[in-house]
């Protein structure tokens, strides 16, 4: 292979990475709520786990959380729902809930970049522009860990979920910085309060 095809394949792997490295948001919310009454919230304690022995035992946990991390969390929340309104109260005097809970997913990721070298010619008798190619691929496999951070917002009174949001981006040491943390919740509380479905149109 020449120079010029192993830096096209390189290039293109390069291009893979950086495509898959951007932070995933989503969110999803009950479109008959009126998320302009909410004004005062409070903390439900989610579920804290201290992970014991190595990160491989961690990653197999349902929720990887630490006392840290839970600071982190709640003080990105806060500043967040702070700046859009919200006062936090105590659980008696709130109208909304949060709960949160962050986690590692592992999984396998297979990869592979092909270059190609080839000509053409025309036939006299069948008009087609016939090719021919031989072509050189590079498969890898990696394994991949993806943080995610799910930030659930919670009516008190009926005590059903009004608003969920969720991130998921690349953790390959399993560890969640303030940076981290912070980007997270950004772009989560961006998208809150959600503007209103329209309404389907009817004849």
């Amino acid at each position: 292979m020449n120079s010029a095809a192993l830096w096209l394949a390189m290039l293109i792997g390069v291009c893979g990475l950086l495509a898959c490295a951007s932070l995933e948001v989503r969110t999803d919310f009950d479109a008959e709520v009126d998320f302009r009454r909410y004004q005062k919230f409070a903390w439900l304690e989610p579920p804290l786990h201290e992970p014991v022995g190595d990160l491989h035992e961690a990653v197999d946990e349902d929720v990887v959380q630490n006392s840290l991390l839970d600071k982190r969390v709640r003080a990105a929340v806060d500043r967040g729902l702070a700046s859009r309104g919200l006062v936090r109260a105590e659980a008696e005097a709130a109208e909304l809930l949060v709960r949160y809970r962050v986690r590692l997913d592992e999984f396998l990721q297979q990869s592979g970049s092909s270059v190609g070298v080839g000509g053409g010619s025309i036939y006299r008798h069948h008009p087609i522009y016939a090719t021919s190619s031989y072509y050189d691929t590079w498969w890898t496999t990696r394994r991949i860990r993806e943080g995610v951070l799910t930030l659930d917002l919670i009516d008190a009174a009926s005590k059903r979920i009004v608003w969920r949001g969720w991130t998921v981006g690349r953790n390959p040491d399993g560890y969640f910085s303030d940076e981290d943390v912070r980007e997270s919740v950004r772009e989560l509380l961006a998208l809150f309060p959600p503007i209103p479905r329209a309404a389907p149109v009817t004849d």
